[in-house]
Order: structure tokens, then sequence, then C-alpha cells
């Protein structure tokens, strides 16, 4: 795979990455990673951004991804910084396809990011491999993206203390016992607008939201939907 060391600034194009023991690509400490038309497959996560230290040193950096494809058996994508704190990191996603294997394997992890996924792929199988997972002081911005998942407990979107924008035809289909198309919780907000969406499975619902220990209830104004219970 690649490893970028702290304060590498990288570009890759047109190239096929496959790591049989390892991640994809990793990216540490105020990093800065573009790939346009790669190929990225990996028996673990396909690309990783993560950093330990406080204050600036706590962020990754900065990745933009266009017309490429990840398959992995783990999250396709993982944004784990290591310190809490204001959401610094920030991910750029077009036109890239994502398919997951495995239990939990996540099609995209982020905390602490500020994500654009437009005109994107995300397909996942297990039992809790969610779509996105986004979670603590973050934010989303998904558009024209279409996110499949299939198993238990496999959400299409779930979100925690976080808002997100769901719009623009994007798509949810999720195959499972108890496989919600969305599911927000504590402090979470989703504004979705000409979203569609199909959850098929025992207790899968098309909406869910939950409040742990009293605080922020989540948000959700629907404007221009369809979500079908199957």
């Amino acid at each position: 795979g690649i490893f970028a060391s702290p304060f590498t600034r990288l570009t890759v194009t047109d190239t096929s990455i496959t790591s049989t023991n390892s991640n994809g690509i990793f990216l540490s400490q105020l990093s800065e990673f573009n790939g346009t038309r790669l190929s990225i497959n990996s028996a673990a996560i396909g690309i990783r951004g993560s950093a330990d230290g406080v204050g600036a040193a706590s962020s990754f950096g900065y990745m933009r991804l266009t017309d490429s494809t990840i398959n992995s058996v783990g999250y396709g994508i993982e944004l784990a910084p290591q310190q809490s704190g204001q959401a610094k990191d920030k991910l750029y996603l077009e036109n890239v396809s994502i398919t997951t294997s495995g239990n939990a394997a996540y099609g995209i992890f982020s905390k602490y990011s500020k994500s654009t996924i437009n005109d994107s792929i995300i397909s996942t199988s297990g039992v809790s491999a969610r779509g996105i997972h986004a979670e603590v002081a973050g934010s989303l911005d998904i558009n024209n993206t279409k996110i499949t998942t299939t198993g238990a407990s496999a959400y299409g979107l779930s979100l925690y203390q976080v808002s997100a924008q769901l719009r623009n035809g994007s798509t949810l289909s999720t195959t499972g016992a108890n496989a919600h198309l969305l599911f927000a919780s504590t402090g979470a907000s989703i504004n979705a607008q000409d979203v569609r969406g199909t959850a098929s499975g025992a207790n899968a619902s098309a909406l869910v939201l939950t409040v742990n220990n009293f605080t922020t209830s989540p948000t959700l104004p629907p404007t221009g939907n369809d979500y079908t219970n199957t």
C-alpha cells in the first residue's frame, strides 16, 4: 500500500493498489492526498486517515478522491483522528465506487471530519456494515449518491452529533433485520431533499431517531422524499 508520513502532500493518478495484509493507503498527521482514477483493493481498510496529537497535530489533513474504486474487507474509508475537538479534517469524493465486505465493514466512517460526497456508489455486505457513519463535531454533504447495504443492522446512513445534507436524487436501500435507512442519535440533524429509499427486513425502519442522556434531540426536516418499508 501507500503510507503518507506527517506533513506530506501526495498526488496519485492512474494507479492500481493491492494490499493483502494492511491498509491500501494510510494518511498521517497534516498530510494532503489527491487521488484520481485509482483502483484500491485491500484486505483491511481501503483508505485510513488517523493522527495522534493535540491542536493542529490531531488532524490527518485533507483527502480528495475522484473517478476511483475501492474494494475492501473492512472500512472502505476511515477518518479517525484520535483527539477530540472541532472538525478539521476534510474529505471530498466524486464519482467514487466503494464496496466492502465483512461484519462492521462500513463504507465510510468519519469522525471530526467535514465530508462532501458527490455522484458516488457505496455498497456494503455484512452484519452492522453501515453505508456511511459519521460522528462528533463533523458534517456530511451527500449528493446524487447511491447507498446499498446487506446485513442485519446495516444502516444506510447513521449519525451521532453531526449534521448531514442528503439530497439531489440520492438513494438508500437496505436489506436485513433492523437495517434502518436513516439512523440519527443524540445531537444529529439530517436535511433530506429529493431522496428515495427502501428498507427490506424485519423491524427495518425508514427513519430512527434516538436520544441518549437527555441531550439535544436529532431532527429531520423531510422535503420531497419517498421512503418504503417492505
